[in-house]
């Protein structure tokens, strides 16, 4: 399912750079890939909870707006917690996608105003 996700978001980036998109929205993609990457790459180890992530990234889109971000942050905890209560994962897994959503989020707000691909 992972890697089904990773080319459905590849193709998406590829295709979004092709239509003159924005190049952040084209960046949003990317990074998205790249968390369901790392989620494929270090499967073998831990099962990265990408609901978790994708909460997470949410969370590091709205920041800093005040409501928004109380209101994801909580929403991003109530994943995990059901993640973890439905045994679909472990404390690891939830922390370490959280991790990889937040690293994700920051990276697309840190860089710099993108212009239209063309």
């Amino acid at each position: 399912m992972n890697r089904a996700l990773l080319g459905l978001l590849g193709l998406a980036a590829l295709g979004l750079s092709t239509v003159e998109q924005s190049a952040t929205l084209v960046a949003g993609a990317v990074l998205s890939a790249a968390v369901v990457a790392t989620a494929v790459a270090s499967e073998r180890w831990i099962k990265l909870s990408l609901h978790t992530a994708f909460a997470a990234f949410a969370v590091a889109l709205v920041w800093p707006e005040a409501g928004a971000t109380t209101t994801l942050a909580v929403l991003t905890v109530a994943i995990a917690w059901s993640r973890l209560s439905l045994g679909r994962h472990a404390m690891v897994d939830v922390v370490s996608g959280a991790f990889a959503g937040a690293i994700a989020g920051v990276a697309l707000r840190t860089l710099p105003t993108l212009p239209a691909l063309s």
